[in-house]
C-alpha cells in the first residue's frame, strides 16, 4: 500500500490537542510559602554550604534568595552555581540594615533570615511551616539547634544545654504559647533563641524592623519587642538548624570588643533591677567562652 502524504493541518491539530492535554495534566505551580533569605556579607567560605542546605529542603513551597550590601564576583558565582537570585541592598552595610533588607526583599507569607555560616536540615522548612501555621496569630516560630565547627559536629557544650533548659522552662510541654505570657520566662535570664532558625509571619509583622542602635543583641531586642505584641510564639523542639561556631563570627567579634558585655547588661535591665542584673551577669559572662571553636 502506498503511503499517503501527511496532512499538515490535521497534524498541527493533533499536536495542539496533545500539548493542551499535557498542560491540563500538570499540577498548577504553587507560590512559595516561605522565603529563605541569606544576607551574604563579603566572601564567606561557608556560603555555598549554607545555600546547598537550603536548596535541599524537603518542602517544595520555599524559595531561596541572597541579599547583600557587599556584592562580589564570589557571591555571584555561588548564586549562579545554585541558581539563586541575588538582590543588592542600596544601603550601607550593617547587620541591622542587612537584616531589614532581607525582610523587605521577601514576598512569601513567611520568611527566615538565614545566616550564611549555618546549615539547615532538609526538614527545616517543613517543620517550621507546620509550627507557624498551627494558629493564625503565630508571630514567630523558634526551633532547636545543634552546633558544628570546621571539624564537624560539636559535642553539646554547657552553653547549649543552658539554652535548651531555658526554652523548656519557657514552653514546658507546649509547642505554642501566648507571646506576652512566654516573654519573661523565655528572655529574662538570657537569650536562648537560635536566631538563624527563627521564622517570621510577615502578615503580622509587616512593620517590624531590627534596630541599628545595637551591634550584638539585635536579635534579643527583636524577640523582646515581638513577644510584647498580641499573638503567639511556636516552638519546634527538633534541632533543624546547625549553628557554626568559629572565631570569625559576629558573636565572637562582639565578645572580644566587650560590646556584648555592655549590651547584655542593658537587656537584663529590661527585666531586673540593677543589683540583680549584676548577679546574673556574673554567671552569664561564663557563657562567652562557649563561642570559642
Amino acid at each position: 500500500m502506498r503511503n499517503l502524504p501527511a496532512d499538515p493541518i490535521r497534524s498541527a491539530a493533533l499536536t495542539s490537542n496533545l500539548a493542551s492535554a499535557i498542560h491540563i495534566a500538570l499540577p498548577p505551580r504553587l507560590d512559595p510559602l516561605v522565603d529563605l533569605v541569606v544576607p551574604a556579607y563579603k566572601d564567606s567560605p561557608f556560603l555555598a554550604e549554607c545555600i546547598e542546605s537550603l536548596r535541599n529542603q524537603n518542602s517544595t513551597r520555599c524559595r531561596v534568595l541572597i541579599v547583600t550590601s557587599t556584592p562580589s564576583p564570589y557571591i555571584q558565582r555561588v548564586a549562579e552555581e545554585y541558581d539563586v537570585p541575588v538582590l543588592v541592598s542600596p544601603r550601607p552595610s550593617g547587620i541591622a540594615s542587612d537584616w531589614n533588607f532581607a525582610l523587605e526583599s521577601a514576598t512569601a507569607p513567611f520568611v527566615t533570615i538565614c545566616h550564611q555560616d549555618d546549615i539547615y536540615q532538609p526538614d527545616y522548612s517543613t517543620a517550621m511551616l507546620k509550627a507557624i501555621q498551627a494558629s493564625d496569630d503565630v508571630l514567630i516560630a523558634l526551633c532547636g539547634n545543634t552546633e558544628h565547627t570546621s571539624s564537624g559536629p560539636r559535642p553539646i557544650q554547657l552553653n547549649l544545654r543552658v539554652k535548651r533548659l531555658l526554652l523548656s522552662f519557657a514552653f514546658g510541654d507546649r509547642h505554642i504559647d501566648e507571646a506576652r505570657r512566654v516573654r519573661w520566662r523565655l528572655l529574662s535570664f538570657g537569650n536562648p533563641v537560635c536566631c538563624p532558625g527563627v521564622m517570621f509571619n510577615r502578615r503580622l509583622l509587616s512593620d517590624f524592623r531590627f534596630v541599628d542602635t545595637l551591634k550584638s543583641n539585635l536579635d534579643w531586642d527583636a524577640w523582646d519587642r515581638i513577644c510584647a505584641k498580641e499573638g503567639k510564639v511556636a516552638y519546634v523542639r527538633d534541632s533543624v538548624v546547625s549553628h557554626r561556631v568559629h572565631e570569625g563570627s559576629e558573636t565572637s567579634a562582639s565578645i572580644a570588643s566587650n560590646v556584648r558585655l555592655v549590651e547584655d547588661f542593658g537587656m537584663f535591665q529590661r527585666y531586673w533591677p540593677a543589683p540583680v542584673c549584676k548577679l546574673i551577669m556574673a554567671m552569664y559572662k561564663r557563657s562567652y567562652s562557649g563561642n570559642r571553636a
